[in-house]
């Protein structure tokens, strides 16, 4: 694995310093690249419905037949598509048998190097796409589909990988600052972040009570919403209780978690889009500030987990690392722009897979607005309770002492 593997310590001497510089730059240069294709997604998405240039490529006009929600949405899994194939090839050449045969000189050079160009050939992928047969591209949505219910799986992880650095720059494990004004900053700062985190997630969980459950909601509906809003509330009330009494716990990461949740939780509950059980209802078939919300949440989550997870590696494998393991994965990062490059696509079609005309009813301007959407985002909310607990109880069910894993150091 080494073989794949660029040091990015800062604390390096100075030629390696330059180099971690260089690093930081080229993530924001692929970040770039992956937010102005959503951009571009998303112009495409909602301008396809007067736009006629599209339907001269017959691949892609071969099942629509003119229908403006099915050719705003063959386009952004055209687009999806190119994006994956772009960066799927960035992650092989990222693997320690290509770096291998290129040399680090060429390696990096490929890495950083040659921007411009590679932008034009995923323009130019892009076009090559629209001669794919339509058929294809049903496929490649379900493809899509399983690969964005991993990216939201890994971006649980993290976020509570974040959330754990957080409390380990702030409160360290051996509770040792360098100065002891630093040491009464931090603690300020952290009884501030978590106060607010705790009072923000129980506002929200409350208006929600609110806004999703009208007289007029039909009683089913209610439930479950009233269900979905209950579960987060007590995650964040148990949650917090329990990482107050557990000698490993933090209530600074339970609360980060605790208003995630509450955040996914709205945001799934709006994608559901029924009048009758939103008092904060807008029309789905026009741009609202729910559909610019979701979007902005969508962008959000599709670049920072993308450009987090090489750097998150650790947290993405079973095995423990080693202390001075100060390193970036590229594989790793293009994977998961490469899966940050579907969830793109199944965002935008509100977890929809095309397959003609047939969804000729729905609006091409409807994003992240489906019963499916709704699940999904619930099920990124209990994968992220699951996840948070396993790391508060495994240290004391396994390790030392523990039922199993004894050999295991959670030091």
């Amino acid at each position: 694995m080494g073989d794949e593997l660029i040091p990015i310590s800062t604390n390096a001497p100075r030629d390696e310093g330059e180099v971690s510089v260089s690093m930081r730059a080229v993530k924001m240069r692929y970040g770039a690249i992956l937010l102005v294709a959503f951009l571009v997604a998303l112009v495409f998405k909602w301008v396809s419905q007067a736009n006629t240039f599209w339907k001269v490529f017959p691949a892609m006009d071969d099942k629509c037949h003119g229908d403006d929600y099915c050719l705003a949405s063959t386009l952004t899994f055209r687009l999806s598509f190119s994006l994956f194939i772009f960066f799927f090839i960035h992650a092989i050449m990222s693997t320690g048998f290509a770096r291998h045969c290129l040399g680090d000189v060429n390696f990096h050079s490929f890495i950083v190097n040659g921007m411009i160009i590679k932008v034009v050939l995923l323009i130019v992928l892009i076009f090559i796409s629209c001669f794919i047969p339509f058929d294809f591209f049903v496929g490649y949505g379900w493809l899509a589909f399983c690969m964005s219910i991993l990216f939201l799986l890994i971006q649980s992880v993290i976020l509570l990988d974040f959330a754990y650095g957080w409390n380990e720059k702030w409160i360290p494990s051996d509770g040792v600052y360098e100065t002891e004004e630093d040491a009464s900053r931090y603690r300020m700062w952290t009884i501030i972040c978590t106060f607010l985190m705790f009072s923000g997630g129980v506002v929200l969980c409350s208006l929600m009570y609110k806004w999703f459950s009208p007289d007029g909601c039909p009683s089913e509906d209610k439930n479950l919403r009233l269900f979905f809003i209950t579960l987060t509330l007590l995650f964040g009330l148990l949650g917090g209780l329990a990482s107050a009494g557990i000698e490993r716990g933090s209530i600074l990461i339970s609360n980060f978690a605790f208003i995630y949740c509450s955040l996914m939780t709205y945001s799934a509950i709006r994608s559901r889009g029924e009048e009758a059980c939103d008092e904060l209802y807008s029309d789905p078939t026009k741009v609202s500030f729910n559909t610019i919300l979701s979007l902005v949440i969508a962008g959000v989550a599709i670049i920072h987990a993308s450009m987090s997870a090489g750097s998150a590696r650790s947290a993405l494998t079973t095995s423990s690392p080693e202390p001075d393991d100060d390193y970036f994965s590229f594989s790793y990062f293009f994977s998961c722009f490469c899966l940050g490059s579907c969830y793109l696509a199944m965002t935008l079609n509100s977890w929809g897979i095309n397959t003609g005309t047939d969804h000729s009813d729905q609006s091409a301007v409807a994003t992240d607005t489906s019963e499916a959407s709704m699940y999904i985002k619930m099920g990124a909310v209990w994968t992220t309770m699951i996840l948070f607990t396993w790391a508060l109880l495994a240290p004391i069910l396994c390790g030392s002492g523990g039922i199993c894993c004894t050999d295991r150091d959670f030091d």
